[in-house]
């Protein structure tokens, strides 16, 4: 979902786009699979009863073309949310987009100067090894924590809002480093040292 321009101060500027870690979509895919071998596996009993039991075996094909339809469409309908849902990082605000069809469509704005804390978590053996994990912004003025999970390598998203909040340069590796999108007036901050 790209930012319209008018939601943006006149001297507000994106500095990069960040997706949720694809891990997220671990399980739909898993799900997606379990779909196809549930279609297979009816697909074959209808197969096997169709000169016993015609009706019966009409049902069984039936179950596996609804099986596979709905397979397929809560797997599209989480893609989409994988690539729609983002965190945009401006050189004032933090804009967070969730999104996930016919249900979800929330839109967050935090200012930089805001964010009181920051802080990381990355718990058990898969968030340490893909380096991924949980953000939590304390925000004094809205009374509470604002938390971005699944957020990739955390720690460079953290030095990034710190140097942003802070009008420091940014380090040379922090945007190569996170995978994010960038504009081209930023892409001298991909380039390697």
């Amino acid at each position: 979902m790209p930012l319209a321009a008018n939601q943006l101060d006149p001297d507000e500027e994106v500095i990069a786009v960040l997706q949720d870690h694809w891990i997220v979509m671990v399980m739909p895919f898993l799900l997606y699979l379990l779909s196809w071998m549930l279609f297979l596996f009816f697909l074959v009993v209808s197969w096997s009863l169709k000169m016993v039991l015609l009706k019966v075996s009409f049902y069984f094909l039936l179950a596996a073309f609804i099986t596979l339809v709905i397979g397929h469409h809560f797997f599209f309908l989480f893609y989409v949310e994988y690539l729609v849902s983002s965190l945009i990082i401006t050189n004032k605000r933090l804009i967070e987009i969730n999104f996930f069809p016919f249900f979800q469509d929330d839109v967050s704005y935090i200012e930089l100067i805001q964010v009181h804390e920051i802080d990381k978590r990355k718990h058990g053996f898969w968030e340490n090894l893909l380096n991924y994990g949980t953000v939590s912004l304390n925000i004094p003025r809205r009374g509470g924590t604002i938390v971005f999970k699944n957020i990739r390598y955390p720690s460079i998203f953290i030095n990034l809002v710190e140097a942003l909040k802070a009008n420091k340069p940014l380090s040379p590796g922090d945007l190569r480093l996170t995978k994010a999108s960038c504009p081209s007036k930023y892409q001298y901050l991909l380039k390697k040292k």
